[in-house]
């Protein structure tokens, strides 16, 4: 992303998608100028399992960010240990899956790499490629963590 784009405290709606550019700073997707931004590559994570409005939501938005890269981030059965109804999740390959199947059904062109993650940082402090990182405002936090151990 070419500009970090970070809104006044004040304005910051309680739950929205949120690109955060490797380099630091914040880009809120639903603010202007944030809005039509791309970037080379993006990484985002989720469980991923019967597929809800948010989960679509996040997926929506890497589709039309990335341009060459999307890295998705999907818990191994340790990560799920504490989650209700971890008993009904369905399988990594399920999920991995249906996350590829969605990216391409959105129009996404970039390569989409799905990969198990078993904390949340994955493979992210090593992978050097990936340029923004997806997450929704309650997971801004453990984004700007995830940063801290980039650089």
């Amino acid at each position: 992303l070419g500009k970090a784009c970070v809104p006044r405290a004040a304005t910051l709606p309680v739950k929205v998608d949120v690109l955060l550019p490797s380099a630091g700073g914040v880009c809120f997707v639903e603010e202007p100028p944030c809005a039509g931004m791309t970037t080379s590559s993006i990484a985002l994570g989720g469980t991923f399992d019967h597929l809800h409005n948010g989960h679509k939501r996040l997926l929506t938005v890497a589709a039309h960010v990335a341009r060459d890269d999307v890295l998705v981030g999907i818990p191994a059965p340790a990560m799920l240990a504490k989650k209700s109804h971890r008993r009904k999740i369905e399988s990594f390959e399920a999920r991995s899956q249906r996350v590829e199947s969605v990216l391409r059904q959105l129009g996404c062109t970039a390569r989409i790499r799905t990969v198990r993650i078993r904390d949340a940082a994955g493979p992210l402090t090593a992978e050097r490629r990936i340029r923004t990182i997806l997450v929704t405002s309650e997971n801004l936090g453990m984004a700007h963590e995830i940063n801290v151990q980039r650089r």
